[in-house]
């Protein structure tokens, strides 16, 4: 008795070979989804330094005005940040007092109005945060850490 499975095999043809063409597409498509992955990832840590940068400014520009929060001088404040945004490229800096009023700014329209979130603004460190076409900075400005003299808000957009 055979096998009737074994003797009713199929023959199968080869199977035509890759066109030389489709290979190098192959190949040319990997090195451009390479150089795009590469891409991407340069992009990203370009971001994450300009945001890191960003944070030692804003942590700067906070120890730099608390000598003027102590003596109380809105005018000095207003000289200062005025000089910092020319200096520094911010399109926006703003600073309160401790109850969030803002003591000065760049931003004429934002004079004796109260700012929310610089009511308790972030110890410890600059709180960052995107927003659309930069990045925006909010500090508290404070001797020793716990006592909150100030808010500090800077916005930068990325073009500067």
């Amino acid at each position: 008795m055979s096998d009737p499975v074994a003797s009713t095999s199929v023959q199968k043809k080869p199977a035509k070979p890759m066109p030389k063409w489709m290979k190098w597409a192959i190949v040319a498509l990997v090195i451009v989804l390479a150089f795009g992955f590469q891409g991407w990832l340069n992009g990203r840590r370009i971001q994450g330094a300009k945001e890191e940068f960003f944070t030692q400014g804003v942590n700067a520009l906070a120890a730099s005005l608390t000598e003027v929060m102590i003596e109380r001088n809105p005018a000095k404040a207003q000289k200062m940040i005025e000089q910092m945004a020319r200096d520094g490229g911010y399109s926006l800096i703003i600073v309160t007092n401790a109850t969030g009023q803002v003591l000065a700014t760049t931003d004429r329209a934002k004079v004796s109005t109260s700012i929310e979130e610089l009511k308790k603004p972030p110890t410890g460190g600059a709180k960052i945060e995107r927003i659309p076409d930069g990045l925006r900075g909010d500090r508290a400005i404070a001797i020793g850490g716990d006592s909150i003299l100030g808010g500090l808000r800077i916005e930068t957009k990325y073009g500067n």
